[in-house]
């Protein structure tokens, strides 16, 4: 069975229709194949790219909150080492500003202490930490009791 329609190699590497007399070159995309491959590239893409971003907002509030949580910690171990008529609370205060954490600027922390029934101080320590849409806070709270 036979179509009518041969073809034979051109000259120029293309290949000729006998019944058109055109020749088609084999080289290369077409339009059509590269914005279909764009679309296709960006349809995949766009979820990715919007993954990365929330991944990248989670990694960096994970690490400012346990930035935050080891200032914390510390605030409290160096107030439950002092004598327990020392254990008083202090206003707002950067970290910037006390001798040795230099480098945790945009940390702050304040203290709170209050006494409680039978002599026991509640001692609370709020550090506020920068995050990409402002601040957040984080609270320890520990008891001291008089030795």
């Amino acid at each position: 069975m036979t179509t009518g329609l041969t073809l034979r190699q051109g000259g120029t590497g293309g290949v000729t229709s006998r019944k058109t007399g055109l020749t088609r070159q084999s080289v290369g995309f077409t339009v059509i194949e590269v914005l279909v491959a764009t679309v296709i590239i960006s349809i995949v893409l766009a979820p990715l790219a919007t993954a990365y971003m929330l991944h990248h907002r989670a990694s960096v509030r994970a690490g400012a909150e346990t930035t935050a949580l080891m200032l914390a910690q510390d605030r409290l171990e160096e107030l439950k080492a002092r004598p327990y008529a020392e254990v008083a609370g202090t206003a707002f205060r950067w970290f910037t500003e006390v001798p040795g954490y230099e480098q945790y600027a945009g940390y702050g922390y304040e203290v709170e202490v209050s006494t409680g029934a039978l002599r026991v101080k509640t001692i609370t320590v709020t550090v506020t930490y920068p995050t990409l849409d402002g601040t957040g806070t984080l609270a320890l709270q520990t008891e001291r009791a008089r030795r």
